[in-house]
């Protein structure tokens, strides 16, 4: 993995910082790709069992 992926603080601190709660379940097509931009990579890393130290 060439890219720095975000530690659980990232994540975490984006949901409940920089989000409203309005945000939280309302379909946004443009969040979502925001979302998707910014956390795929660890999504991926996640699921393929990278994370794991």
């Amino acid at each position: 993995m060439g890219d720095t992926l975000p530690n659980a603080d990232v994540v975490v601190g984006y949901w409940f910082d920089e989000l409203s709660l309005g945000k939280w379940f309302r379909k946004d097509i443009e969040l979502d790709a925001q979302i998707g931009q910014r956390f795929l990579g660890l999504h991926r890393a996640a699921a393929d069992g990278e994370l794991w130290t």
